[in-house]
């Protein structure tokens, strides 16, 4: 695609600006300490050789420029056929995430009798799949910009977080309480302080409660039973 050509050639173009306007500030330290310095000669030939170092640059960041121009001129003469290739590419990532969004409801993260450090690690290859894909998303908005076309709807990718935000702190909430739990019951009786057993419990009781109300009737976990 043309719009590679242009993302990569505007990087370039920058770096390269950055490193010329470096070379032009030591210059002008060195020119401005040329005659106090008893060593001029020797920094007659350091801006010399800057000099020779920014011409060379300006030459490139010209040529550069012009190669801009023409793949912008080439995008835009294939902006139709770009446009398409671009649409087919979200979409594909789309799938992916409608994909994972499918797998947060699995079998495996909906029994309760699932280990919640295998649930959790679970939900974090999901995590992992799905940012790969919302990189990807985020590369194709630059070129939609490049393209000059409105960025297209992504509702997969909140729908996921909102749903992934959920089940995450289900499991989470989980493998706290029973790791609390095994403490409790292998602690000393004696030890144990009973109205901050008492305070964890109603917290937790709490967040579940008000997970099922967020979740809805028609969503209510087996996990949280």
């Amino acid at each position: 695609m043309y719009v590679n050509k242009v993302q990569a050639c505007k990087v370039t173009f920058v770096k390269l600006g950055d490193q010329k306007r470096r070379f032009e500030e030591m210059k002008q330290v060195l020119g401005k300490y040329r005659v106090k310095d008893e060593n001029a000669q020797s920094n007659s030939s350091k801006i010399s050789n800057l000099q020779s170092k920014i011409d060379n640059i300006t030459e490139t960041l010209n040529g550069i420029e012009k190669l801009i121009k023409t793949s912008e001129e080439e995008a835009a003469s294939k902006k139709d056929v770009n446009t398409e290739i671009l649409t087919a590419e979200l979409q594909k990532e789309q799938e992916k995430i409608k994909d994972l969004i499918e797998k947060i409801d699995s079998e495996t993260l909906m029994n309760k009798n699932t280990i919640p450090k295998e649930a959790l690690s679970e939900l974090s290859k999901l995590e992992g799949t799905f940012n790969k894909a919302l990189a990807r998303v985020s590369e194709f908005r630059s070129y939609e910009q490049t393209l000059n076309v409105p960025p297209a709807d992504v509702p997969e990718i909140e729908q996921f977080q909102t749903k992934f935000r959920k089940r995450n702190t289900i499991w989470t909430n989980l493998q706290t309480f029973q790791e609390l739990k095994k403490t409790w019951w292998t602690a000393n009786f004696r030890e144990l302080d009973a109205e901050q057993i008492v305070k964890t419990v109603s917290k937790y009781s709490k967040e579940n409660l008000e997970m099922r109300m967020k979740m809805g009737k028609e969503a209510v976990d087996e996990v949280l039973d």
